[in-house]
């Protein structure tokens, strides 16, 4: 072994530095020029493949957001075609309309019934108020058949205002969707005492007490709070029972008015609100000026029919005691005005 000393090692090292020293300028001066090539063909690629995408509109960035494909008519009109594949099958509903009755729930189950993409229950089954005893299996004979893809609902507008509906939804399904459809209160409660009568007298043949008398106590003067017709258009209270039990996230709040006079609006509301295509177009929408309400058209095989609401939909409403309104718009005041900071929502009523 040949020993050298720490100088000598020092003087090694400084030699081969200054040998390595001499010949960089050329090697650096080569790597220089290979890596400068490489970067203008990199950048030069990533144009030709970049700019057609983005003028394509495949590709864009907006606040860090990536904007999906625009769907063309021909593309939607295929989306929305009835669904025929795969077996149809009885399932539990993934969402419900919950109320609020005499709101809309009718006719917005009616547009929703023209979804593809929904299939809802004909009727009210009432199976979370007056028919809980029957059992799941009972309830779920009750719905329409659904193929895969295709949402399982119904409608029973008693849910929202009784007491034990909200537990037994919550421990059927947490993840339940809720349509609630409200409307002015005092529309809403005139709307259910006229229900109520044309019920009650075709049925007894008796002659109905007129409106103030249902909703005046006789003895204070006052808007009786107990009156049935009176607590579902309490909004702010039944909202409160619901969001003890889900997020606000799972409950969709449908303007009645609105949807009177602009159905697609609130009806692509709740196509969003339910995750499915959209479907039900603003064409579809028809005004019926004999029947005062929109109409809807409908494919059936190569031709197109409309459909309306029934008849018994869209009655009007008899004059009240000016001062009877008064009363009943102050009395709902303060409860619209919670109700609108609950849900972050006003309807300006």
């Amino acid at each position: 072994m040949i020993m050298v000393s720490k100088d000598k090692v020092h003087l090694l090292y400084n030699e081969t530095d200054a040998e390595m020293s001499a010949a960089r300028p050329s090697c650096y001066r080569k790597v220089s020029r290979f890596k400068k090539l490489g970067c203008i063909f990199i950048v030069v690629v990533a144009i030709l493949l970049i700019t057609p995408a983005c003028l394509s509109g495949r590709l864009c960035w907006h606040e860090q957001s990536c904007y999906l494909p625009t769907v063309s008519v021909q593309e939607s009109s295929m989306v929305c075609k009835k669904l025929k594949d795969g077996r149809p099958v009885k399932k539990f509903p993934e969402a419900l309309i919950i109320g609020v009755r005499k709101a809309g729930t009718g006719a917005m189950r009616f547009y929703l019934d023209m979804h593809p993409y929904v299939e809802i229950a004909s009727a009210e089954i009432n199976f979370f108020d007056f028919e809980y005893e029957n059992g799941y299996e009972w309830y779920k004979n009750q719905l329409p058949m659904a193929l895969p893809g295709q949402l399982t609902m119904e409608k029973t507008s008693n849910y929202f205002h009784n007491k034990k509906t909200v537990d037994r939804i919550y421990n059927m399904s947490s993840n339940m969707k809720l349509i609630v459809v409200v409307r002015e209160p005092v529309e809403r409660t005139v709307s259910d005492y006229i229900q109520r009568k044309l019920k009650k007298s075709e049925s007894d043949d008796i002659d109905y007490p007129p409106f103030e008398n249902f909703v005046i106590d006789s003895d204070t003067g006052e808007v009786d709070a107990s009156e049935k017709i009176i607590k579902p258009s309490i909004y702010q209270k039944h909202t409160v029972k619901w969001l003890k039990y889900f997020p606000l996230e799972n409950l969709h709040f449908v303007d009645g008015g609105n949807l009177i006079l602009n159905p697609y609006e609130e009806v692509k509301k709740v196509e969003q609100f339910l995750g499915i295509p959209h479907c039900l177009t603003k064409d579809k929408f028809v005004f019926s000026s004999t029947k005062g309400f929109y109409c809807i058209k409908k494919n059936k095989g190569r031709r197109e029919e409309t459909k309306c609401l029934p008849e018994t939909k869209g009655r009007r409403h008899p004059a009240v005691d000016p001062e009877v309104m008064r009363k009943l718009k102050g009395f709902f005041k303060p409860y619209n005005e919670k109700f609108y900071r609950t849900i972050g929502r006003s309807f300006n009523w």
